[in-house]
């Protein structure tokens, strides 16, 4: 289950827009190993904001900028959306394979991380323990996994997600996400991106 559940959040984070890209964007870097919290997030405001992106900053050097745009003094409601609209496209291009390691398994579970990722347990335990250096290729499958986990959290729980992978799709003729992301497969290729666009289409609506 997602950290990021908030109920509420306190100005200037209420203004329109600001609250969801806040959630986007710690969505994702919770998908990726960033973020870690002993309960869900219930309530967001601006000094919990700043210190959640600098845990991601510590993780993995990401969000520097914004975390510079939104500590200043009173930053306005336009420079915080501003900023995290840009850590969230930031972290769509910042493969972290050894945070991602520590985090895919918990909401996939093993068996279906390895065959998604194409890679043996055996393997996978290697990464994880940082006993091997994730193969681009593999790392490159890895982070795509956690975005497609991150826009399917807010919908779904971890069983959701994990089902959601192996359910026929009409969108996919009948196929289901999992024969798309098979073998030897890249995120940019065309089934790849059609699975990615079906995700970012169901999340935050009743999808089954």
């Amino acid at each position: 289950m997602s950290i990021i559940q908030f109920d509420s959040v306190d100005a200037p984070l209420d203004r329109a827009g600001v609250g969801p890209a806040a959630a986007r964007a710690l969505g994702r870097a919770e998908a990726m190993g960033l973020l870690h919290a002993d309960a869900p997030i219930r309530h967001l405001d601006l000094r919990l904001l700043t210190r959640l992106l600098r845990e991601v900053v510590r993780s993995s050097g990401i969000g520097r900028d914004a975390v510079a745009a939104i500590a200043m003094d009173a930053p306005s409601p336009e420079r915080i959306s501003t900023a995290l609209r840009r850590l969230f496209e930031e972290l769509e291009h910042s493969p972290v394979p050894e945070h991602e390691w520590q985090a895919l398994p918990h909401t996939l579970g093993i068996e279906l991380l390895t065959e998604l990722v194409g890679v043996s347990a055996a393997s996978a335990r290697r990464y994880t323990a940082g006993e091997r250096t994730t193969p681009d290729a593999v790392a490159d499958r890895l982070h795509f996994l956690a975005l497609v986990v991150a826009d399917l959290a807010g919908s779904y729980n971890e069983f959701g997600i994990r089902r959601w992978f192996g359910r026929p799709r009409p969108q996919l003729e009948g196929r289901r996400p999992s024969q798309l992301l098979h073998g030897d497969w890249r995120a940019d290729q065309a089934g790849p991106q059609r699975v990615r666009e079906l995700a970012r289409a169901l999340t935050g609506t009743l999808a089954t």
